[in-house]
């Protein structure tokens, strides 16, 4: 919190400043606003406008999520850990200026959450935002205006304010690292903060009628802080995503819209549409002609690769004949060798016989043999020093695995969730597993004969168990260690 304190007292100095932009950007929208519906107007001819006409009312809800620096995965922050996709809904107020632009205003609340495992911290902001932006129609632009298409699509943006109140805990224990619109410890709410915000997506339209029409929306909100979620990363700016769903109702539609028709006379327009069949019809004659020509020069190559063909199948055949004596031959070899080859799995089986009964566990799965090892086999409780029965084990799997080169191994450390405190380099559980699969490796290591490029060494802590750790026996049991030997 006291960073984030520090950071306040520098912005102090630029506060007025900041209002100040704010207000001229609002001011040059609406400049912009009225400047643009003026021109439509001009462009009417003789129709009469009114500012009334082509107003639309939305009413959307959707998934919000933030990409900021507490947060899980880069590329998509929904962890299954820790839900970090919440909710908006929103009202927008829209007026269509031409069938390419036009203007909305957006209301918008909703939460945001983030998490990072790594620093056991994560944060709930709730928030309140407005924006002016304006939207651009692609399709009107490459097909034209037809007032009763179906679908439509657009790109938006435009700028407006954020309002949010936010809270950073500790993972696990609740625990309150620091507030944002909330006093110390959360309980009375304060001003919201106040940043700029500038959405920028895409959209899509599909108009039930007239009137009504069902609209799907991405957009990206860039804020003008890297605060929200009270942890100050590399970048000044925070980002967060709303994805919607929406129903539109279009109040005082114009069908004959001032900016989308020419009046022309019945005689000026029958003629126009004569020339125009005339032309079309023109060319599809001669379009017709030119496929003629190609469709006779493409039967005589079809005809030549034909035949081809035909004789790259006669010597595909005679090859394949050639191939299944071949396969046959390699399968007899393999049958060979597989009888004469002692499987592995026995042999590990045969290094740890003084294991047998001890907390020992070897089986097959997937061609993949497991062998797992219960904490009290080969180590004392808190310790990652081999046992000398578990050293002796071990130098028997080396041997085996120095015969069978085509075998990688790889050895996985847990503990159950009683957390493990160390006052020197091992420090928690997620420590103490690695250690304890590392202790494996070096002793099979010892091995020159074994390369160190097949052993693959990890700790998960306690989050794999494979009981539930709610009691003595089960703990002991995913406190254990797993050495998994994988054919290549």
């Amino acid at each position: 919190m006291q960073r984030r304190e520090k950071k306040c007292w520098y912005v102090i100095g630029i506060k007025k400043c900041s209002v100040i932009m704010k207000t001229k950007i609002y001011a040059v929208i609406l400049i912009i606003f009225f400047a643009v519906n003026n021109l439509g107007a001009q462009d009417s001819g003789n129709e009469s406008y009114k500012f009334t006409d082509n107003w639309s009312i939305n009413a959307n809800f959707g998934s919000s999520l933030f990409w900021g620096d507490l947060r899980v995965n880069d590329v998509w922050p929904v962890d299954k850990n820790q839900n970090e996709r919440k909710w908006a809904y929103g009202i927008v107020l829209g007026k269509r200026i031409n069938p390419l632009f036009e203007i909305r205003a957006q209301f918008l609340f909703g939460e945001l959450s983030g998490t990072k495992r790594t620093e056991k911290q994560y944060f709930n902001t709730d928030y309140l935002e407005y924006n002016i932006h304006t939207t651009f129609d692609f399709v009107n632009l490459i097909y034209g205006y037809k007032p009763d298409r179906k679908l439509n699509f657009y790109a938006l943006l435009g700028v407006g304010s954020l309002q949010y109140r936010s809270i950073k805990r500790e993972l696990g224990t609740q625990k309150i690292l620091a507030t944002a619109g909330w006093n110390t410890n959360a309980t009375v709410k304060e001003n919201y903060m106040s940043e700029l915000v500038f959405p920028l997506g895409l959209g899509g339209r599909f108009n039930i009628d007239r009137r009504f029409s069902v609209t799907g929306d991405l957009i990206w909100k860039y804020t003008n802080t890297d605060l929200i979620d009270l942890t100050e990363g590399k970048s000044k700016h925070d980002l967060y995503s709303y994805m919607s769903l929406g129903v539109t109702y279009r109040f005082n539609f114009s069908r004959n819209n001032r900016e989308m028709y020419k009046k022309e006379s019945g005689s000026t327009v029958a003629k126009k549409n004569c020339d125009e069949v005339y032309a079309f019809m023109n060319t599809k004659i001669d379009s017709i002609g030119n496929e003629v020509k190609i469709a006779q020069n493409n039967a005589k190559n079809l005809e030549a690769e034909n035949n081809r063909v035909n004789k790259s199948l006669d010597s595909l055949k005679s090859l394949n004949v050639e191939k299944e004596n071949k396969l046959k031959q390699l399968q007899a070899d393999l049958n060979t060798k597989s009888n004469d080859t002692d499987p592995i799995g026995n042999k590990a089986t045969n290094a740890f016989a003084n294991l047998q009964g001890e907390g020992l566990t070897i089986y097959t799965k997937d061609d993949k043999v497991y062998i797992s090892m219960d904490e009290k086999l080969i180590f004392a409780p808190g310790s990652w020093e081999l046992s000398e029965k578990g050293i002796k084990a071990l130098n028997k799997l080396a041997q085996v695995l120095e015969k069978y080169p085509n075998v990688n191994v790889m050895i996985e450390g847990h503990t159950d969730n009683i957390a493990f405190n160390g006052s020197g380099q091992i420090k928690d559980n997620w420590d103490l597993s690695v250690m304890r699969a590392t202790a494996i490796a070096k002793i099979i290591l010892k091995n020159a004969n074994i390369d160190a490029q097949r052993i693959t060494v990890s700790g998960h802590g306690e989050f794999l168990p494979i009981v539930p750790n709610n009691s003595k026996e089960n703990r002991a049991k995913n406190r254990r260690t797993e050495i998994i030997l994988i054919p290549k």
